[in-house]
C-alpha cells in the first residue's frame, strides 16, 4: 500500500510540473512563433522545421535503446537494485558513443547534398549549413551528456529535469526573442542563442543527475559481460529499432512529402496549425506519458487485475481530455490560428478535418503506448514495417490527387488501422491477457459520446457572440464550451465507465484527505 501510494504522488508530481512547463512553453511559443515570423520570415522559419525534421531522420540510427533501457530500469529501481542500474546505464553509454559519433558522420555527409535540397532558397546557402550545424551539435550533446537523465525519468522523478533541462529551455526561447528584436544579424543570433542555452540545459542537467542520483557510477565490468547479464535490452533492441523506423515514417516522413508537393512557405503553413496541434498533443504527452515510469512500477509489482483496473481508470480519463481538445480545435483552431497570425495562415477546412483527424490518434495511443512499453512488449516487428510503407505510400499517393490534405488523410487512415485497431489487439492479448471485445466497446461507446457531446454542445455556443473584440469573444467561447463540454461528457462517461467512477472515488477521497 505504501508503495502504491509512493507510485501515485510521484505520478501526480510528475504530471503537475510536466503540465505547468508545457503551458508555459506553449504560451511562450505562442508570442515567439509571431515574433520570428516578423524578424526572420516565412522560408527561414521553414528552413528551421525542415532541419529539425532531418535531425529527427538522423535520430533513428538511436534504435530505441532509450526505452529499452527504461523499461531494464523498471524492475532495478523497484527491487531498489542500484548495481543492476549502474551496469543499464553503463550499456546504455557503451551504444550511445557509438550511435553519436554515427549520427554526426551521417549529417556531415549528408551536408554534401544541401545545394540540391535548397536549390530555390531566398537566403545563403550557409545558413542551411549553420542551421544543421547547430541542430546536429545539440543531438550530440544527448548522446554524450545528456542520455543520464534516464535514471531520474525511470525511477519517477522527472520533476527533477523539467527544473533543470528544460527551464534552461524556456530561457533560451526568452532570449532569442529579445536577440532577434534588438540585435543585428538576426538568424546568427538567434543560432547562436541557441548553441549556447543547448550547452548550458546540458551543463545543468548533468549537475542535476550527479546531486540526485549519488549512486550513479560506470561499471568496470566488460561490456559483454554486462550485455550477458541483461540480455533483454538486446533482445528489445533488435525490436526497437525497427519499430523506430516505423515511427519515424509516421511522424517525420510527412512533412518531406509535404515539401515535395510544394514550397517552404506552404510548410510554414502547415507547420504553423502542426504547432498548435502538437501543443494538444504535448499536453496529452506530458500527463499519461509522464506515468510510464508508475505504470512500469505496477507492473513490477501488482497482480494483472489491478494493472487492468488502473488501465481502465487512466484510459478514462485520457478520453475525457483528448476529446475535449479535439473539439475544441474543430471549433475554435481557424480563430485561433487568425488571430496569432492573420487571415492568410487559415488551412482549408478539409485539410483542417484531417489535421484534427490525426492529432485524435496522435493523443489517444499514449496510454495503450504507455502500457505496451511498460510490459516490455515489442516483438510484434512486422506492424511498423507495415505501417511505415502504408504510411509513405498512401500519402505520396493521396498526396498527388489532393495535395497537402491528401498527405495528412495518408497518415490517418494508416493510423485507424494500426493505432485503433492493432496496438490495442497486441496488449490485450499479449499484456493484459483478457478480451479485446472489452476494449472496442469502450472505443466504440466513447467515440459516440464524444459526438452526441460535441453535437449538443456546438449547437448551443456556435450562435452565442459576446464581444465586438475576436479576442475577448473568442476566450469566452471557449470556455463556455469547454465548460459545458466537460460537464455533459463527463456526466455521461460517469453513467456507462467504470474507469470513469473509479476516477470519481480517487477524487474524492483526495479531497476529503
Amino acid at each position: 500500500m505504501r508503495k502504491l501510494g509512493t507510485r501515485i504522488s510521484k505520478g501526480i508530481v510528475n504530471s503537475r510540473t510536466a503540465l505547468g512547463y508545457t503551458l508555459v512553453s506553449y504560451i511562450l511559443a505562442i508570442f515567439s512563433r509571431q515574433v520570428f515570423l516578423m524578424y526572420l520570415g516565412d522560408d527561414v522559419m521553414g528552413l528551421n522545421s525542415t532541419l529539425q525534421n532531418m535531425l529527427q531522420m538522423l535520430n533513428v540510427l538511436e534504435l530505441g535503446i532509450a526505452s529499452a533501457i527504461g523499461v531494464s530500469l523498471y524492475q532495478s529501481f523497484a527491487k531498489d537494485d542500484y548495481e543492476a542500474v549502474n551496469e543499464i546505464v553503463t550499456i546504455q553509454r557503451w551504444y550511445y558513443r557509438r550511435i553519436g559519433l554515427i549520427v554526426i558522420g551521417v549529417g556531415i555527409i549528408l551536408l554534401a547534398f544541401f545545394p540540391f535540397i535548397f536549390s530555390d532558397i531566398s537566403f545563403p546557402l550557409w545558413w542551411a549549413v549553420a542551421g544543421f550545424g547547430v541542430v546536429l551539435a545539440n543531438a550530440s550533446l544527448f548522446y554524450f551528456v545528456n542520455y543520464r537523465q534516464v535514471v531520474l525519468t525511470a525511477s519517477q522523478n522527472e520533476y527533477l529535469v523539467y527544473g533543470s533541462y528544460r527551464l534552461v529551455m524556456l530561457l533560451k526561447v526568452v532570449a532569442q526573442i529579445f536577440g532577434v528584436i534588438y540585435l543585428p544579424h538576426k538568424y546568427l543570433t538567434w543560432l547562436a542563442i541557441e548553441i549556447l542555452f543547448d550547452d548550458i540545459a546540458a551543463v545543468a542537467l548533468y549537475i542535476t543527475v550527479a546531486r540526485n542520483a549519488t549512486y550513479l557510477k560506470r561499471s568496470e565490468l566488460p561490456i559483454a559481460t554486462l550485455k550477458s547479464r541483461h540480455p533483454e535490452i538486446g533482445r528489445m533492441l533488435r525490436q526497437l529499432c525497427i519499430h523506430r523506423f516505423g515511427g519515424f515514417s509516421l511522424s517525420q516522413a510527412v512533412p518531406f512529402i509535404i515539401y515535395a508537393y510544394s514550397s517552404l512557405t506552404v510548410v510554414t503553413l502547415y507547420f504553423n496549425y502542426q504547432m498548435l496541434f502538437m501543443a494538444c498533443i504535448t499536453i496529452v504527452n506530458v500527463v499519461y506519458g509522464s506515468l510510464g515510469a508508475g505504470v512500469g512500477n505496477l507492473i513490477a509489482t501488482e497482480k494483472p487485475r489491478k494493472v487492468y483496473m488502473v488501465f481502465s481508470e487512466i484510459y478514462g480519463t485520457q478520453f475525457l481530455l483528448v476529446s475535449l481538445i479535439v473539439c475544441s480545435c474543430y471549433m475554435f483552431s481557424d480563430d485561433i490560428i487568425t488571430m496569432w497570425l492573420g487571415s492568410k495562415y487559415v488551412v482549408s477546412h478539409n485539410l483542417l478535418l484531417a489535421m484534427i483527424a490525426a492529432a485524435f490518434f496522435m493523443m489517444i495511443r499514449v496510454v495503450i503506448d504507455t502500457f505496451i512499453s511498460a510490459y516490455g512488449l515489442f516483438s510484434d516487428i512486422w506492424a511498423p514495417l507495415t505501417e511505415s510503407f502504408l504510411n509513405i505510400g498512401l500519402s505520396i499517393l493521396l498526396g498527388y490527387y489532393y495535395g497537402i490534405t491528401g498527405v495528412v488523410m495518408g497518415v490517418v487512415i494508416t493510423q485507424i488501422f494500426f493505432v485503433l485497431i492493432w496496438k490495442p489487439v497486441f496488449l490485450f492479448y499479449r499484456g493484459m491477457k483478457r478480451s479485446i471485445w472489452l476494449y472496442f466497446g469502450v472505443v466504440a461507446r466513447n467515440i459516440g459520446i464524444m459526438i452526441i457531446t460535441h453535437i449538443a454542445v456546438a449547437w448551443i455556443v456556435a450562435p452565442l457572440h459576446f464581444f465586438d473584440s475576436m479576442l475577448a469573444d473568442t476566450i469566452v467561447r471557449l470556455v463556455i464550451f469547454a465548460i459545458c463540454y466537460l460537464v455533459v461528457c463527463h456526466s455521461l462517461l460517469s453513467v456507462s465507465s467504470r474507469g470513469m467512477r473509479m476516477f470519481n472515488r480517487r477524487v474524492y477521497n483526495y479531497l476529503r484527505g
